[in-house]
C-alpha cells in the first residue's frame, strides 16, 4: 500500500511541476546549436501569442499579458560548444550575464541576459537590430508576436 501511494504522490508531484504547467496554450521552443525547433527540456523557452515569453524552469508558468501594441524578443547568446571543422553535429552553451543592445524605431535599450543566456524584452513593432560583442542579428517584430533569435558569441578555440 505504501508503494502505490508513493507512486501517487510522485505523480501529483510532477503534474504540479513546471514542466506540466507548460501545457495550456504555451509552445516550448528549444535552440539545437542551429535553430529554435519545437521541444520541451532543458533550456526551453515558453511562448505564447500576446504573452511575454519565459524560460521553462524558472518558477510558474505566468501569463503575462504583452503591453498594448507592443511585441516581444527572445534573444538566445550562446558560444559554440561543439562542432564546426572538426565535428559535424552543432551544440550550444548559453553565456548568461551577457550585455545585449537594442536598437530600432527610435530606441536603444540595454540589458543582460538571464541565468538561461536569453534576454528577453517587449518592444513596439518595428526592425531592430540585437547586438552582443560586435555580432548583429537583425529582427523584425510584429504586435502581439513573440521573435526567437540567437547570436553566437564565441565559439570553441580547439575547432
Amino acid at each position: 500500500m505504501w508503494k502505490l501511494q508513493g507512486a501517487f504522490a510522485l505523480v501529483a508531484l510532477l503534474m504540479c511541476s513546471t514542466t506540466w504547467a507548460e501545457l495550456p496554450g504555451f509552445s516550448s521552443y528549444i535552440f539545437d546549436g542551429s535553430s529554435f525547433r519545437e521541444a520541451r527540456g532543458a533550456g526551453a523557452i515558453l511562448v505564447k501569442d500576446g504573452m511575454l515569453p519565459q524560460t521553462a524552469g524558472a518558477g510558474d508558468v505566468r501569463e503575462d499579458p504583452l503591453p498594448a501594441g507592443t511585441g516581444a524578443v527572445a534573444v538566445l547568446c550562446y558560444r559554440q560548444s561543439s562542432g564546426g571543422k572538426l565535428k559535424s553535429h552543432a551544440a550550444a552553451a548559453p553565456m548568461p550575464g551577457i550585455a545585449v543592445t537594442v536598437r530600432g524605431s527610435g530606441l536603444i535599450l540595454a540589458t543582460r541576459t538571464n541565468a538561461g543566456g536569453y534576454a528577453i524584452l517587449a518592444l513596439p513593432p518595428g526592425s531592430y537590430e540585437v547586438s552582443i560583442f560586435g555580432f548583429t542579428k537583425r529582427v523584425v517584430v510584429d504586435s502581439g508576436k513573440t521573435v526567437l533569435t540567437s547570436i553566437r558569441g564565441s565559439k570553441r578555440m580547439v575547432d
